[in-house]
C-alpha cells in the first residue's frame, strides 16, 4: 500500500501532470522549482520580506479554506514553491514571475505539488484571477 502512495505522490508532481492541470511555466523552470524549493531555510532564518510573503500566501491559503501542513521548523511544500517561484530569476532576464499577483503563483506551486483540491478551492475564492 505504501509503494502505492509513493508512486501516486511522484506521478503527481510530473511535468505533464502539472501542464494537464494548467501550469504554464516551462519543463526547466517546473524542475528548478522543485530543486530549490528542497534548499529554503526554515522560517526563523528568512528576512523580514520572505518572512512577510509566508504570512501573506498562509492567509491566501487559509482564506481559500485550503490547510497548511507546517512540520516543526519548516513550511509547507506548497508554500516553499511559491516562495521558490517569486523569488526564481532567469539569468540575464527579468523575474516574469514577480509580475504575477500572489494568488496565480500559489496556484503555480499547488499544480506543482499536484493537489488539485486546493487548486479548485483557491480558484474558487479568486473567480475575478481566474476566468472560467
Amino acid at each position: 500500500m505504501e509503494n502505492y502512495l509513493e508512486e501516486e505522490k511522484k506521478e503527481a508532481n510530473t511535468y505533464e501532470r502539472y501542464r494537464e492541470m494548467g501550469g504554464i511555466i516551462n519543463e526547466k523552470e517546473h524542475q528548478n522549482v522543485l530543486n530549490s524549493s528542497k534548499k529554503i531555510p526554515p522560517f526563523a532564518k528568512r528576512s523580514q520580506k520572505e518572512k512577510e510573503r509566508i504570512l501573506q500566501v498562509t492567509e491566501i491559503a487559509n482564506r481559500s479554506g485550503i490547510e497548511l501542513n507546517n512540520p516543526e521548523g519548516g513550511l509547507d511544500p506548497r508554500v516553499e514553491q511559491y516562495l521558490a517561484l517569486r523569488d526564481f530569476d532567469i539569468p540575464g532576464g527579468t523575474n516574469h514571475h514577480g509580475q504575477m499577483p500572489d494568488q496565480q503563483l500559489f496556484a503555480e506551486a499547488l499544480r506543482i505539488s499536484g493537489d488539485e483540491d486546493s487548486l479548485k478551492k483557491l480558484m474558487e475564492m479568486h473567480p475575478n484571477i481566474f476566468p472560467r
